[in-house]
């Protein structure tokens, strides 16, 4: 059983870059959205599918070396989102229900690039992950949300 749409709150999504020591972290200004392709699922009660942020990291502050990071907050949580200040400090999906924000779907700048390089549905599953073993890991959210 899916969540209504309006349950999930698409406001500017946060996604780091840079998370060494001593690199700065940048934000870009991007509005997520909901996938429009012809997704099953791709709203339930653990996760859902956003359209891949493609081109949005063209900034020459931005190397392809950096991490890029999604990060998945509870509504009322996202504006006491706190960046990591080096790796360690990275909130994972673990401490979610603590912190009520998580990163997660760890990438590079290349794999968000403006080229198509392949066919087929390109999304962000967000909750995606079952048999999570890694601290990065991208497991199914609590329940419907809200979430930005």
């Amino acid at each position: 059983m899916g969540f209504p749409q309006e349950r999930l709150l698409l406001l500017p999504l946060l996604l780091l870059t840079g998370i060494q020591p001593g690199t700065s972290l940048d934000t870009i200004d991007y509005v997520p959205a909901i996938t429009k392709q012809p997704l099953e699922g791709s709203i339930t009660s653990s996760t859902f599918a956003l359209e891949q942020p493609r081109g949005q990291f063209s900034s020459s502050s931005i190397r392809d070396s950096d991490d890029i990071w999604l990060v998945v907050a509870f509504s009322s949580a996202s504006q006491n989102f706190d960046p990591p200040q080096s790796p360690r400090d990275i909130p994972h999906a673990s401490t979610f229900l603590d912190k009520k924000y998580y990163m997660t779907i760890r990438a590079s700048r290349e794999l968000y690039s403006d080229k198509e390089s392949s066919p087929g549905i390109r999304v962000l599953r967000v909750g995606n992950e079952t048999n999570c073993t890694a601290n990065d890991c991208n497991q199914p959210l609590p329940g419907p949300g809200p979430y930005k």
